[in-house]
């Protein structure tokens, strides 16, 4: 009977082979887990922000619904995701003499808590103010209280 000393050929992995094996898998792994993780959190960033913008929307609808409006009036408030909104009033064109009609300002300010410090935006558009005449003008907090 032959031995052969030289030129053994096994037939299976040695447990270094396989211990090398399984720590590359588990590297490609984690990578893989980590993207994915960073993937999610980024789509949840986005729709959170898509869900802002469409609140910010909603409230600048009600300020189209709302009556005239006076310059240095504000109104506050929070939305059901609890990012605080803030509307602030200034004027832009004065009622001149021959029109008693004005321009107003009209700044919605949102503010969240981000990541790492408290986010905020600032849309700005204005309003066309008629002159109201001897009526008096309610407060802006008073008509979308009205509107609720």
């Amino acid at each position: 009977m032959e031995v052969e000393a030289i030129g053994v050929k096994s037939r299976g992995f040695s447990l270094l082979e396989v211990m090398v094996a399984l720590t590359i898998v588990a590297m490609v792994f984690t990578v893989v887990f980590r993207g994915i993780s960073v993937s999610l959190n980024t789509i949840r960033r986005i729709e959170q922000s898509g869900r802002r913008l469409e609140l910010a929307r909603s409230k600048l609808a009600e300020l189209d619904l709302c009556g005239p409006i006076r310059a240095g009036d504000h109104a506050n408030g929070v939305f059901e995701d609890g990012t605080r909104w803030k509307v602030d009033t200034s004027g832009f064109v004065p009622p001149a003499e021959n029109s008693p009609t004005s321009v107003v300002r009209v700044t919605l300010s949102i503010e969240w808590e981000g990541r790492t410090s408290p986010q905020h935006r600032e849309i700005t558009t204005y309003r066309f103010v008629p002159n109201p005449g001897n009526q008096p003008i309610l407060s802006l907090e008073d008509q979308l209280r009205e509107l609720r």
